[in-house]
């Protein structure tokens, strides 16, 4: 799979709270330690309006510097966002139907099986359950730059 530099990998999940941009981060953050040139993104397909979890943000924190953190709050998808990527990675496998409202002939789109944990939003206890999720999504995302390397 070999993509160009200058493009953009879109990363959705069911609110854009947790693994999306989750892999946005390490995607950017990636990208540019392997001089790959090519960008993310991320949204929602679900929820509108959601606030960013603190744990989240923690624990992304843990893994890249600020500078490769989602600098907006969590969004909701649109056409506009769909028709900039030319990859789209949604995170859990009962979330494609979500995308059929939109326009996507032509684009790659590819599923991974990424559990959400949102449930556990404000429960510090719970940070070795999102150090897991996001430890699963690095190694999707090393594996998806090694792809797109080739």
């Amino acid at each position: 799979m070999n993509i160009k530099k200058g493009k953009t990998v879109l990363f959705l999940c069911a609110a854009n709270v947790y693994r999306s941009r989750a892999a946005e981060a390490l995607f950017n953050f990636y990208s540019k330690k392997d001089k790959l040139k090519c960008k993310a993104e991320s949204a929602a397909l679900v929820y509108e309006d959601e606030p960013k979890n603190p744990l989240v943000e923690k624990v992304i924190k843990e893994k890249v510097t600020k500078k490769f953190m989602p600098k907006n709050s969590p969004k909701f998808i649109n056409q506009y966002i769909i028709d900039r990527a030319d990859l789209i990675v949604v995170m859990n496998v009962d979330l494609p139907s979500f995308l059929k409202q939109f326009h996507t002939k032509g684009k790659k789109i590819i599923t991974w099986s990424i559990p959400d944990v949102v449930a556990y939003r404000y429960d510090f206890t719970k940070i070795p359950v999102f150090r897991k999720g996001i430890s699963q999504i690095e190694e999707k995302v090393k594996e998806l730059i090694k792809k797109l390397k080739q």
